[in-house]
């Protein structure tokens, strides 16, 4: 299976291959780090310029439909990527460490903000605040500031994380009910 992918990300640009059954077929033969692997070199084979994460951290037009499409593209491959990062047993999400570790190696940035967002809606926040990588901290000041206090606490930035925890309790847009408030305002005063 090692060579299957080598020679399919050596030809990933020359020859029409069925991305999508090469990837059935890592499935099928449980080689999730193969399906990271050439997930994330068929996306940056569909735009080799960057264009998406340009679209991504700019205003995001939907009337740019050649970097749109771009994107889409990338996130298609992150999908079957995103799938690999629990398993289900009993009926419950177990997170699976070696596939996580796997793509926390990615140095696309397009992939970790996408991966981030998945975790953040998929209810896996708390997983992703122990990542540590080169992207998480701007992702959450931007994505998800009531996070940022944490992740800065968690790795030893206690006065960012006061001043951040506070901002949070003032934001007049924080829907937060006026107990919950106290209690973060206790967290805040304790660092």
């Amino acid at each position: 299976l090692n060579e299957v992918l080598k020679i399919s990300i050596k030809h990933i640009n020359r020859w029409p291959y069925k991305f999508n059954y090469v990837v059935k077929c890592f499935h099928d033969s449980h080689f999730e780090e193969g399906i990271i692997k050439l997930c994330l070199h068929q996306a940056h084979a569909l735009d080799s310029e960057g264009k998406a994460l340009q679209w991504y951290k700019g205003d995001r037009n939907r009337e740019d439909e050649i970097k749109r499409s771009l994107f889409d593209s990338r996130y298609h491959c992150y999908e079957y990527i995103f799938n690999l990062a629990y398993d289900k047993q009993n009926g419950q999400e177990i997170k699976n460490k070696v596939n996580i570790d796997e793509m926390l190696k990615s140095t696309d940035e397009l992939f970790h903000a996408c991966f981030y967002h998945w975790m953040l809606m998929n209810k896996h926040g708390d997983d992703l605040l122990e990542f540590q990588t080169p992207f998480l901290e701007s992702y959450l000041k931007e994505n998800a500031p009531d996070k940022i206090w944490i992740y800065n606490y968690q790795n030893g930035k206690y006065a960012e994380s006061a001043v951040q925890l506070l901002q949070t309790i003032k934001d007049k847009e924080n829907k937060s009910k006026l107990e919950e408030r106290l209690r973060l305002l206790q967290v805040a005063q304790s660092l």
